[in-house]
């Protein structure tokens, strides 16, 4: 009985939407060796199924879909000694794997290997976390004899060579494989290894005379994108040449496909690109996503000619696709961004997919707020009826947008407010209702709104930012301010809005040097340039006494943003202070 309920937990799934991480040091210590044994097949005890036990099992699976990893990995660690039975110690073992706790994979798997020391499967556990923590001499003598077991041991020296190159020490990583591949060296997978490893030691010649071995005695999609990376350091051509002539004698193979195009883009090779484009013109999303990588590296022309020819193509087809609408839509923003309205409607009214209604409403929303017919945008706005949150809020922002052009903050705050009432739990509204009343000067109901999203969710960094700069700005409260700051800084240090909100506040606090240190953090890590930025660092420069670098930024920003009153004002006031007017 208890045989078979282990087998049941064996291929019981976890139910975990978060994986909580077990405690552990982040170096394991003494790593054990155990000896090598001959494969033999799982012997297990004769353990009567106990009423102790049975509750044991089923309280840690219980915990287990509750995302109590913790409790579930030590009641089974616990009952493994007690009962000597190897099916629970592997049960840890794939319990701390979801928690990702290397020392606790470590303890289980030692513990699997006492138990069943002729099992193949807790001996490729101990080798898997021997590597993780790079104790290569400890594991050698257990890899050695299990490669040396296998019919094919090729499959298993792929898996090494992985492992190898997530590591740290790459240098003492190649040799290790190096020493244990030795006995398989003419095997396809072994050469394709130490070109894996060669090429992260920097031995590009040796990674290309193995990678070339590899692809001699298996030409797969591995070894034919080792060598192509090889390549790529010391003869482009040749790498582009290798792909194109490997898609000609595999045309289904979708994910050289997929590196030979992301190459072409790259090296704006827009005639091989379109060619590739043509031969599978009837795949949509493929087409659909070069045309967005190619409107990244700003070839919007190349973009519309390849969408222009899917469309084509597809025409014979009366049934259109969602892929085909996707196009019209990209056709349709692309026509939008160049301010052609007309256009712009006309490919989005094209778009007949029932599944692509929402987004069509939505795009028509939008060339209608940019045409200014702001009531014919909110009604599009009005005709969109989705489940789906993302898509919620932006249609919400967007029309609390429309409405505070429409008829001001006050109304938009109205609505948001109205909407926070129906659905009370979302954060996201109670921060758009915060950043509404902080723009009327509701400083009290935009701290409660604030309040709120915190409470939502106490690690909405944005919420802390935003929080903490209104007050800055809109207040004397500077101490309030600098704790909201800060708390979003500690949340999310690489955002460029909290790094600005960082250089603003050490620029209130009169510490001219470390806001310039921020700001400029804050520009380098920003995709999108932001005005208000370069504004701020100007005005910690000047203060900061580096006059000739704060009019250089000035001057920068000017050629971004030429019509900026904002810019010029400041501009002017610098003129006035240095002709001493």
């Amino acid at each position: 009985m208890l045989s078979r309920l282990l087998n049941f937990f064996k291929n019981f799934s976890f139910g975990v939407g978060l994986f909580f991480f077990l405690a552990h040091s982040a170096v394991a210590t003494n790593f054990p060796s155990i000896q090598p044994h001959i494969f033999k097949a799982d012997s297990y005890p004769s353990v009567g199924l106990t009423n102790g036990i049975l509750f044991q099992l089923v309280a840690s699976e219980i915990a287990l879909q509750r995302g109590e990893l913790g409790a579930a990995y030590q009641t089974y660690i616990s009952m493994a000694k007690t009962t000597k039975d190897p099916r629970l110690a592997e049960r840890a073992v794939q319990i701390a794997q979801v928690a990702q706790a290397p020392n606790e994979i470590r303890n289980a798997t030692i513990l699997w290997n006492e138990l069943s020391p002729g099992s193949k499967l807790a001996q490729k556990s101990y080798i898997n976390i021997g590597l993780h923590f790079e104790e290569y001499q400890t594991i050698f003598p257990v890899v050695e004899q299990y490669l040396a077991q296998l019919d094919d041991p090729g499959r298993d020296l792929v898996e090494i060579q992985l492992a190898l190159c997530k590591n740290k020490n790459k240098k003492e990583a190649l040799s290790f494989f190096k020493s244990i591949s030795a006995p398989y060296n003419q095997l396809p997978e072994t050469q394709l290894g130490l070109a894996r490893l060669s090429l992260l030691n920097g031995d590009i010649k040796i990674s290309l005379s193995t990678a070339q071995n590899a692809f001699k005695r298996k030409p797969d999609t591995d070894s034919l994108l080792v060598l192509v990376n090889t390549l790529l350091k010391v003869d482009l051509k040749k790498a582009l040449a290798l792909l194109d002539n490997y898609l000609l004698q595999h045309p289904t193979n979708i994910k050289v496909r997929n590196v030979y195009t992301q190459l072409l883009i790259a090296t704006k090779d827009y005639e091989k690109l379109n060619n590739i484009a043509k031969k599978y013109a009837s795949d949509g999303p493929y087409t659909i996503t070069v045309a967005l990588e190619l409107l990244q590296k700003k070839n919007t022309p190349n973009a519309v000619k390849l969408l222009k020819n899917y469309i084509l193509l597809s025409e014979k087809d009366w049934n259109q696709g969602e892929s085909v609408g996707r196009a019209y839509l990209l056709l349709s923003e692309i026509a939008l961004s160049n301010q052609e309205i007309a256009a712009s409607l006309a490919y989005a009214n094209k778009v007949t997919d029932p599944s692509l209604k929402n987004m069509v409403n939505l795009q028509i929303a939008n060339i209608y707020a940019q045409e200014g017919d702001k009531d014919k945008a909110i009604f599009y706005l009005d005709s969109i009826n989705t489940e789906d949150q993302e898509q919620k809020e932006k249609v919400v922002l967007f029309k609390a947008r429309l409405i505070s052009e429409l008829k001001g903050d006050l109304a938009s705050l109205a609505y948001l407010e109205k909407l926070i009432k129906e659905d009370p739990d979302s954060k996201e509204l109670c921060y758009l209702a915060a950043m509404k009343a902080g723009s009327t000067g509701n400083i009290k109901l935009m701290e409660h709104y604030f309040q709120s999203a915190i409470r939502i969710d106490p690690l909405f960094a944005n919420a802390y930012n935003s929080y903490g700069y209104t007050l800055l700005e809109q207040t004397s409260r500077i101490k309030d301010a600098e704790k909201y700051i800060k708390k979003a800084y500690n949340l999310d240090s690489k955002n460029p809005f909290i790094l600005d909100s960082m250089g603003w506040l050490y620029y209130k606090k009169g510490n001219y040097t470390k806001a310039v240190e921020y700001l400029i953090q804050s520009i380098k890590l920003s995709k999108s340039k932001e005005k208000e930025i370069y504004i701020h660092l100007v005005q910690a420069l000047w203060k900061k006494g580096n006059q000739s670098e704060a009019i250089q930024v000035l001057n920068t920003a000017l050629k971004m943003w030429p019509t900026s009153s904002e810019l010029r004002d400041l501009k002017k006031y610098f003129s006035k202070l240095k002709s001493g007017s």
